[in-house]
Order: C-alpha cells, then structure tokens, then sequence
C-alpha cells in the first residue's frame, strides 16, 4: 500500500455529490484497512463493508479486488480468507448463520417467503390491536375505522417503517415526533378554533335565533329540530355539538353531505321580511356547521394520525 493511504484510526462521515469519488474514496479506504489487518497478522474477513444494494457491494468488491496486492489476492483466489462486502441484510444472515445457537435460533432457520412474512406481519398487527383495545387514549380517535381498514392502514405504514423511524431520529425521539405530526397537521390550532368557535357570542346568538324563528312556524319547531339549536347554543363540548348536530344535519345538508341550496322551509310559510330573516338565519347556521364540520376534520385527522404511530 502507498504512504498516501486513508488515515484508518479516525472515524469520518463522508457526504457527496453523485459522481464526486464517494465509491472510490470508500474503496482506498477499505484497501487500507485490509492493508493493516494483513500486516497485524489478522484476517482480512474482520473488515466489513456494508452497502444498501447488491448492486453497489457487486462493483465496490470489483473495485477491491482490482486494488489488493497479488499475496493478498491469491489468499481469496485460494479461498482461504474472503473480502466481507455486502448488503446490511446478507452481513446479517451471514452473522446469524455462523452464530445461531447465541442468536436463539435453530441451525437449520431460514428467511420467510413472503406469505408467511404477510401472515406474521398479519399476527402481530392483531395481537397489538387486541392488547390495546382497552387503551381509550389510542384506540378512541380510530372508531371510524373498520377492523380490516385498521387493518390495511397498519400493514402500509409497517412497509414504510424505516422512513418513520429516520423521522423520529430527525424529530429527536418518539414524543417529539408525535408532537412534530400534531404541529405540522395543526391539530392543537384547530381544537382550539373549535372551541372557540362554539364559545363565540354568534354561535349562541345565531341558534337562538333560529330556535325564536322556528317558535313562529308550528309543526315546523319539531320538525326542523328547534330545540336542539337551543341545545347548540347552551354545549360546552365540541363532542357534544357534534352529536346535537348529527340530528340537525338532514336540515341543512343533502344526503351527499353537501349544504343545501335553499332553506329548509318554503317560501309560502313565511311572509316579507319573515321570509329573509330565515334565509339569513339558516345560511348562517349552515356556515357555523361547515366552520365546525372542517375544523372537526382537522383535529380528527390529527388524533388518527398520533393513534396510528402510536400502534
């Protein structure tokens, strides 16, 4: 090996361009390291070279082999000693197959087909359903979800696990990833406009309002559900708006969930300036419920997103 060789006593990050010598720099560095392991008398195999792909351990250990010196050469060519340069996967198989018995394993164990990977991927999402279900504070925000689309939800964000998991290093640890999810959803802003928005003097005054309006109409108090704007008007929960709203909904919504585009009641109940009073009125109370319905949304979206990382 030349003087010039990679100082191999120090520790170094090396972070490149594309076709800057990453590959090459890596490649002097590992022919040094073989260098002194030789000449300490150890076995080259004792320097590991990990890589992401088969790909680039094949051209890394090409790119070795041409740089080695014949003696060393002619140890690999003989099969005596071998150059460890793979992918994290095949280092560890490797690992495992030489140490079974230390790693709990059974000589002969291998890699799971794929099927029997989705069946245990499949076990191990119901068994952490089943442990959790008692877990209000996870498994509440998910009652919308049916078992097979919690089901789903869980297997894909398995598959992308290792893209969280450098998330939640980046994020500084679990909680502060939770916490940088609820942030960047803006679900704490969002309960709070909730809140808010249901405390506001024109939430009270615009369902009372139309309760006052309704009082006017007979059969239509009952039937266009008066007194629950006067219940809206009183709630101290957004949960328990949102449930008084569930039975307002048919008033001021179509089946579809899109606003009516007329009043519920027709022209030929009301006269003048009746008449304008409650068209105002009942585009005033669908507006509160569109504000209320997107903002519910929000901070819905937010708590699924902290239950599903949580699971």
């Amino acid at each position: 090996m030349s003087s010039s060789a990679p100082d191999t006593s120090r520790s170094i990050h090396l972070s490149a361009s594309a076709g800057s010598g990453k590959t090459r720099a890596l490649k002097d560095r590992y022919l040094a390291l073989l260098d002194l392991l030789d000449r300490s008398a150890l076995n080259i195999d004792q320097a590991v070279a990990i890589t992401f792909t088969d790909k680039a351990a094949a051209e890394i250990k090409q790119r070795v082999m041409d740089g080695l010196p014949e003696p060393m050469l002619k140890k690999i060519i003989r099969g005596r000693q071998d150059l460890r340069i793979s992918t994290i996967h095949s280092f560890c198989m490797n690992l495992l197959k030489r140490y079974p018995l230390e790693a709990g394993l059974p000589p002969d164990f291998g890699i799971l087909d794929e099927r029997d990977q989705a069946y245990k991927t499949q076990q191990a999402i119901e068994e952490t359903l089943e442990e959790l279900d008692r877990d209000a504070g996870i498994m509440a925000p998910l009652a919308g979800y049916s078992a097979d689309e919690l089901m789903r939800t869980l297997g894909f964000l398995l598959k992308i696990r290792s893209r969280l998991e450098r998330r939640e290093i980046d994020a500084g640890g679990p909680d502060k990833l939770l916490r940088a999810v609820s942030s960047g959803m803006g679900t704490g802003q969002a309960e709070n406009d909730l809140n808010s928005l249901i405390s506001s003097a024109r939430w009270r005054a615009v369902h009372r309002a139309m309760a006052d309006i309704l009082r006017t109409q007979g059969d239509h108090y009952e039937a266009c559900r008066g007194g629950a704007h006067l219940s809206l008007a009183d709630a101290q929960t957004t949960d328990a708006a949102s449930e008084i709203m569930g039975a307002l909904a048919p008033v001021y919504f179509k089946k579809d969930g899109g606003p009516r585009k007329s009043a519920y009641i027709a022209k030929k109940y009301f006269s003048g300036k009746e008449r304008k009073l409650y068209e105002e009125t009942f585009f005033a109370v669908q507006d509160l419920f569109i504000r209320f319905r997107d903002l519910r949304a929000r901070v819905q979206a937010g708590r699924e997103a902290q239950s599903l990382l949580r699971l």
